[in-house]
């Protein structure tokens, strides 16, 4: 009897998780990705209790710990005062099973291709896909070079702008734009000369909205620092910022958090040249989750602006559709997509809501509103902490 055998179309996190986690189970995977090398988008991201778990799962978590910066807490501070107002505490393993880490995109990638390698898993760079066909009991890839591959299912990994969402799955679902952008970078430690006030990272609030400033590699010294910004008109397509953003982007920060009462904060921002910059986007509601043999995973099928889980989400997503099959074996993979949907979906709109909500929120506010803001923070921060433990010792692995 011949192997079950699945095409994987994005080879980024969610591509390669997923070619990781169905390998495991015995499934044969083949990877096409539409860039021409490995590569990545962004900068440095939040590997929450969550996604150290399927990290581990998948055999990678040692290898990314080489990489990142222990994240033992995000620490809350006001710039008005410069006082810290509470803690989203990650060290908490003893309730969570793991602890969490900040880790460039790359670096996380790297893990990720390191893992594949082991696995001798095929990617196939420079894959444009340009059609998709069911058939006989399976599914046809074509590429535009003139690359074509059949399977027993495909999984489509490619991110918010999906060829196999939009050219397969639901055509007419298109990303949105929110209104934002966000800008980001990355920058030597040693150029910050005034005490750096939090140990690990930090979330940074005033009126006039969030500074994000957290370590991100093992040695602590690199810094990755955040901001978003408003913006009606869609912003430019790339993310290496050009001249007039970098300077508008320097203005903006400058302008808004260089008065804080942490000195470091006006030297972080003095010294922040290697930037990167995007519009924020998004998918509404999702109509389609799969169709037939095809099924949509991580940013392809919900994305959301960006919450601190995004990595957590897309990783779960591969781990619980590896876990279903395993489970139920892969005669019928139809029926494997639609429990997957019906495991997510709700979940995902709840975080695609909360996203939203604390997204813009992240913005200028009124004094008033931030002044009450700044009361309730620490009572907040308390109370929620319990909701988060629970979220974070969730495992899809024991949901079936």
């Amino acid at each position: 009897m011949s192997k079950t055998r699945a095409i994987i179309v994005g080879g980024g996190i969610s591509g390669i998780a997923a070619a990781l986690a169905l390998d495991q189970i015995g499934i044969e995977v083949a990877v096409y990705e539409l860039r021409p090398v490995p590569a990545t988008v962004g900068g440095a991201t939040n590997l929450t209790p969550t996604a150290m778990r399927y990290l581990d799962h998948l055999g990678v978590l040692a290898e990314a710990q080489n990489l990142a910066a222990e994240t033992r807490a995000m620490e809350v501070f006001s710039m008005d005062s410069g006082k810290k107002l509470g803690s989203v505490f990650f060290d908490r393993a003893d309730k969570t099973g793991y602890g969490a880490m900040r880790i460039t995109r790359w670096d996380l990638l790297s893990s990720l291709l390191a893992g594949a390698k082991k696995k001798e898993i095929p990617i196939y760079y420079g894959a444009k896909l340009t059609e998709i066909v069911e058939e006989d009991g399976g599914v046809t890839a074509r590429f535009a070079d003139g690359r074509q591959d059949r399977a027993d299912m495909l999984v489509g990994a490619d991110g918010i702008f999906s060829a196999t969402r939009m050219k397969y799955v639901d055509p007419d679902s298109k990303p949105v734009y929110t209104g934002c952008v966000a800008a980001g970078g990355i920058l030597e430690a040693s150029k910050v000369k005034a005490p750096i006030h939090f140990k690990d990272a930090a979330v940074n609030l005033s009126e006039n909205g969030m500074l994000v400033t957290a370590y991100c590699n093992r040695e602590r010294t690199n810094l990755y620092v955040a901001v978003t910004m408003s913006k009606k008109d869609e912003a430019q397509e790339g993310w290496t910022m050009g001249e007039k953003e970098a300077s508008e982007t320097k203005d903006y920060m400058i302008q808004r958090y260089a008065s804080a009462k942490m000195p470091c904060i006006k030297e972080i921002i003095d010294s922040w040249d290697d930037q990167f910059y995007w519009p924020v986007r998004m998918l509404k509601t999702q109509r389609a989750w799969w169709k037939g043999r095809v099924c949509l995973i991580g940013d392809a099928v919900h994305a959301m602006p960006p919450n601190g889980e995004s990595v957590g989400f897309c990783l779960e997503d591969a781990v619980l559709i590896a876990t279903l099959f395993q489970r139920r074996g892969t005669a019928s993979p139809d029926a494997i997509f639609k429990e997957f949907e019906s495991l997510r979906r709700d979940e995902m709109e709840r975080a695609r809501e909360d996203s939203l909500v604390r997204w813009h929120s992240a913005g200028k506010v009124s004094w008033l509103r931030w002044k009450l803001r700044e009361l309730c923070a620490p009572w907040y921060f308390w109370w929620t902490q319990g909701g988060r433990d629970a979220a974070y010792g969730k495992d899809v692995r024991t949901m079936i």
